[in-house]
């Protein structure tokens, strides 16, 4: 079955996720992290603690053209914070300077609108010291205004759900 090319983030009509590379990028909350994984199991794991679990959109599990890997990282202290950036001197700076341990790739996904897909936001909880990501701006917008979380930028582009 084929699908549509991915559309700019600014287009009125979303991308269809294509059939057969691109993974769900499941996101799960355990009142303390935020997990974002395309492992099944993982995220089952995940949801039997967590109080909030959404499929947020699909990344690639490995190269595609125009992609760029995005790293995954894990801090343990606080409860615990996953991070997750497509630059590797970010990467670096968080493991040797921050705390991270590199978990690897959490998949692949688009660097800029022009490559396709939409804008995964990128927001800090200090207080929490927890990272949270989404496709969605209301979302975003929601918890810098009410749950203390400051806008970081755009991670990366994905496929919407």
């Amino acid at each position: 079955m084929a699908t549509s090319a991915p559309q700019n983030a600014g287009s009125a009509t979303p991308a269809l996720a294509p059939t057969g590379h691109a993974l769900p990028f499941y996101r799960s909350f355990n009142g303390l992290d935020h997990l974002y994984t395309t492992n099944h199991a993982e995220y089952k794991d995940a949801v039997a603690l967590a109080t909030l679990k959404r499929h947020r959109g699909y990344i690639f599990p490995s190269y595609e053209p125009r992609t760029v890997p995005l790293y995954r990282l894990y801090r343990a202290q606080n409860g615990g914070d996953h991070f997750y950036t497509t630059g590797w001197e970010e990467r670096d700076n968080a493991t040797d300077n921050l705390g991270y341990v590199d978990e690897g790739l959490a998949g692949w996904v688009f660097p800029d609108a022009k490559s396709g897909g939409v804008s995964l936001y990128r927001l800090y909880n200090g207080e929490w010291q927890d990272h949270f990501y989404t496709v969605s701006t209301a979302e975003a917008d929601n918890a810098e205004k009410n749950l203390g979380f400051q806008k970081e930028g755009i991670a990366a582009y994905i496929y919407p759900f």
